[in-house]
């Protein structure tokens, strides 16, 4: 983190949330709010540290990123809509 220009007191703080939100889904406690801090973690990081769309391993690991963030939402809701429309 500090070759790219942040701070390095950051990194314990980053390594308690990853750990903390970890042990939370492990448990099954604030699931939903911890899953959206996740995301919201994970597309931060991605547009910091990823971002370099000319090395083509960081610009396909950003399009997968992109996919899981838009199929992020309720996908039992989609197969539920689909089974409906199939139906």
């Amino acid at each position: 983190m500090a070759s790219s220009g942040l701070l390095s007191e950051l990194l314990p703080l980053v390594i308690a949330f990853e750990l903390i939100g970890g042990l939370f889904i492990l448990a099954g406690a604030f699931t939903q709010l911890t899953a959206i801090a996740f995301a919201g973690f994970s597309i931060v990081s991605a547009l910091l540290f990823h971002f370099d769309l000319a090395d083509q391993i960081q610009f396909f690991f950003f399009l997968i990123l992109q996919w899981l963030v838009a199929f992020s939402h309720s996908p039992r809701q989609v197969l539920v809509n689909s089974a409906l429309i199939v139906s």
